[in-house]
């Protein structure tokens, strides 16, 4: 049917003239529009602006096997493209964020800038929200004037603000569940807004109006974060209602047979369906206390029925949304509708990570069209960095409703979204469009609306000594104060913001130095090192232990906290981690191995400075070098950074043959280490061979949180290393020929046993003395000997013999390792 179709450009022209297109039309138009090889033949059809069809034309790019072999029957003509290239493989194609990343990173003073702007709003938003906040009612109201209704929406956004920057909340906010050491009057208890929403009389939000449908997702989302009961009937009622909401909305019915919708029909906006299917993804991902899941199990294959369905919906409208804008189409496109058709398409993706119950996403994240979608959206901004208004957000409602805020989403709530998706996942995405990200930041900081509260002024006067609120109002409002819901969205897209920049700025500074990105945790290289052991205080330990007990444990635990859990006394019930070590021991006793391991199994960045990083300008420079170092490590985050063999920059100054730039030097590095030790938002070790050659500040205690010997391995872990050797070269039950004193015969014995007995009687004296690459060596050689039946106790004397000749830690080098077992402090 699909070569019929391309005979003649007049049966084309009858195709897109249709009004209305069946199901079986859209997917022949797919596959027309990736045989069609140029935007150039494509625009040759007089009926373009009729604009149906080009969306599966658009959504068909990039990704159908045909549209690298097939041949137009249309004429070339001379049009040059605006959107597409003349190969089907390219179209849409824009340069990935990667390969211009170089070019565009960030000026890291004028980043300083925006942080500290950032920084000095999201420093407000504690005040200025728990202005809002109710204690008798348990909620937030929705203003100043609205003090005995509860607002559910202004309430679900405050929760939003609690979780996310729950950092900012620890001491105004607690669970409510147990006992705190504070008093809890001027506190925010969680229990008791949990125990307000879930509350039946509180507020009759479950209905089927344009408020009640535009409350339900939030109201949902909220009860499920601060781990509602799954069996609370509000919240049940909740997430049964979105269920119905988005299932009719994508045109599935609920016994999950699947029928195809009208192309145009829409009865849901954009905005609507991504909160409801976001709603419903977290519901699939979360469980309740006592860990009952909040969606059925027999009815999670509908839910994720009715998600794969919105995804196609959503991939529709974002490619139906680009082609009327580069149609020209002012009177159907919708920069709204565009915004949230992209983060419903990167909700639904698979694109935010982990995938759902090990679910393959049916519409994959399609990279060039939401760089596309991006470009779009942003050159949609006005000038004051806001959005153009957009259709309502519950177009049904809009005769009922009247010109209220809500009815249009406020340029922020986008911006939250935006950047709480989007900004995480793909953070260099969004690096091209900062200066109007800026725009927006500007807008928040010169609209700031204050309010003095009536009962507080003085009817004489009009002067005020009472409380004076201040916030946002969104630009869809009329005059007035400051709205609960608008301050929140403006701190929350504030602060996002702020973590983009970050992230952006941590990436700039990694690539900088030559540093490895944060991948997911990956606990194996960790699990392969071979353990040492060290004394502590007189006690032996070992290294691993310790390194585990007071640094991996506790950044892990912190790490995956549940965000209400940081409220409760479990927050700090467990040690606090160390940020700071020293790690001395000879050379080739995998300090830098372990280094990189933490990073691994915490899944952090890493970086190395070494001398050659602080040398880099010139010896003339040291100092203003190190200055710029330092400005930068203490901007990372999540970062392990390793300093390696740096003493000459922390050496002894009572040594009198070293210059006053020798002091200076220790005297500077000192303190910038000092200064990025306070900071705690990074791991750093220094690595040395020469414990003794560092300043007695270095190691004095307080400089540093732990000194720690890293010696060779210890004789289990050689062993077992042996053993594993030995069993991948399939000699587990190997046999070696050992003469018996007592029966005076010679008799078979495992080859494990005969080696680990040589292995253990040589160890103190010669073994404990080679580092982890000498013994794999020395081991390898053993095990050679056992294939060939030729170990005995004569030829491991002749092997080991060998082995010491060429040790390292040998002389002057074994007189310090030993010297130095005493000195490791935790």
């Amino acid at each position: 049917i699909s070569s019929n179709l391309l005979k003649t450009r007049g049966r084309m022209t009858n195709i897109f003239s249709l009004g209305r297109l069946s199901s079986t039309m859209h997917r022949l138009l797919l596959v027309v529009a990736v045989l069609i090889p140029s935007e150039a033949a494509f625009l040759s059809c007089p009926a373009l602006n009729l604009v149906q069809g080009i969306p599966k034309y658009v959504s068909g790019l990039n990704k159908h096997p045909l549209g690298s072999r097939g041949r137009s029957v249309f004429p070339q003509s001379h049009h040059q493209p605006k959107l597409f290239s003349a190969d089907p493989r390219h179209r849409l194609k824009m340069s990935m964020p990667s390969e211009s990343a170089e070019q565009s990173s960030l000026d890291f003073q004028a980043a300083q800038q925006i942080s500290n702007r950032i920084d000095s709003l999201r420093g407000q938003q504690v005040g200025w929200l728990k202005q809002f906040y109710n204690p008798e009612l348990r909620c937030f109201n929705h203003d100043c004037t609205d003090s005995n209704r509860v607002s559910i929406l202004s309430t679900c956004q405050g929760i939003f603000n609690i979780f996310h920057d729950f950092n900012l909340w620890t001491s105004d906010v607690v669970d409510g569940t147990s006992a705190f050491p504070q008093t809890t009057e001027s506190c925010i208890s969680l229990e008791k807004i949990r125990q307000s929403l879930a509350d039946p009389e509180t507020v009759h939000v479950l209905d089927n109006s344009p408020l009640g449908c535009f409350r339900i997702p939030f109201l949902a989302m909220s009860m499920m974060m601060l781990k509602t009961d799954a069996a609370t009937p509000k919240l049940a009622t909740s997430l049964q209602m979105t269920i119905q909401a988005v299932a009719s909305s994508v045109g599935l019915s609920l016994d999950g047979n699947c029928e195809w919708s009208d192309f145009s029909a829409e009865p849901m906006s954009m905005y609507l369906l991504y909160w409801n299917t976001k709603t419903l993804t977290f519901a699939l991902q979360s469980k309740d206390p006592e860990g009952k899941d909040y969606i059925q199990p027999a009815n999670v294959g509908d839910v994720m029925n009715i998600r794969d369905k919105a995804a196609h919906t959503a991939e529709d409208n974002l490619c139906r949304q680009l082609a009327y804008h580069y149609a020209g189409d002012s009177a159907e496109f919708d920069v709204m509708q565009l915004a949230y058709a992209l983060l419903l398409h990167h909700e639904t993706s698979g694109a935010r990570g982990a995938l759902i119950c090990g679910d393959q996403p049916s519409v994959p994240f399609n990279t060039n069209l939401a760089l596309k979608a991006l470009e779009v959206l942003f050159s949609q901004q006005l000038g004051n960095g806001l959005w153009p208004q957009g259709a309502p957000i519950d177009r049904t409602g809009e005769s009922m409703r009247g010109d209220i805020g809500n009815s249009f989403v406020f340029t922020f709530d986008l911006l939250a979204s935006l950047l709480g998706t989007i900004g995480i996942s793909h953070p260099e995405f969004l690096r091209p469009f900062l200066p109007q990200l800026y725009k927006s930041l500007s807008w928040a900081e010169d609209n700031v609306v204050e309010m003095a509260l009536s009962s507080y002024c003085d009817v004489n006067t009009g002067l005020t000594g009472g409380i004076v609120l201040k916030g946002w109002r969104s630009n869809h409002l009329g005059d007035g104060g400051p709205v609960m819901w608008c301050t929140s969205q403006v701190f929350l897209a504030v602060s996002r913001l702020g973590d983009l920049v970050k992230s952006l700025r941590n990436s700039d500074i990694l690539k900088e130095f030559g540093g490895s990105f944060a991948q997911p945790i990956d606990p194996r290289p960790w699990n392969k090192l071979l353990d040492s052991q060290l004394e502590i205080g007189g006690e032996e330990a070992s290294l691993k232990e310790v390194l585990e007990l007071k640094v991996l444990a506790p950044l892990a635990s912190s790490g995956q906290l549940d965000p209400l859990d940081q409220f409760s006394n479990s927050a700090s019930a467990g040690p606090n981690p160390k940020y700071s070590l020293i790690l001395y021991g000879p050379p080739g006793t995998a300090k830098t191995t372990i280094c990189t391991s933490i990073a691994q199994k915490l899944g952090w960045s890493f970086l190395t400075i070494d001398t050659a990083d602080f040398l880099s300008a010139g010896l003339q420079n040291i100092a203003s070098r190190m200055t710029y170092i330092f400005d930068r490590l203490r901007a990372l985050e999540r970062t392990v950074i390793l300093f390696d063999e740096i003493e000459e920059f922390c050496l002894d100054r009572q040594d009198k043959s070293l210059g006053m730039e020798s002091r200076m030097l220790t005297t500077a590095m000192l303190t910038q280490l000092n200064d990025l030790r306070r900071q705690q938002k990074c791991v750093f070790l220094v690595a040395t061979n020469r414990l003794r050659a560092f300043d007695a500040a270095v190691t004095r205690p307080g400089r540093f949180d732990m000194i720690l010997q890293v010696g060779t391995p210890g004789l289990p872990d050689r062993l077992k290393r042996m053993q594993q050797k030995m069993q991948g070269m399939g000699l587990a039950e190997a046999m070696l020929p050992r003469f018996d004193t007592e029966k005076e015969e010679v008799a078979e014995v495992k080859a494990f046993e005969v080696a680990s007995s040589l292995v253990t009687g040589s160890f103190e004296q010669h073994i404990r003395f080679l580092n982890f690459a000498e013994n794999e060596a020395f081991v390898d050689e053993v095990i050679a000997l056992v294939r060939q039946r030729k170990l005995s106790e004569e030829s491991f004397s002749k092997l080991l013999l060998r082995a010491m000749e060429t040790a390292t830690i040998q002389g002057s080098v074994r007189e310090e390792y030993l010297s130095g077992a005493k000195l490791s402090r935790s």
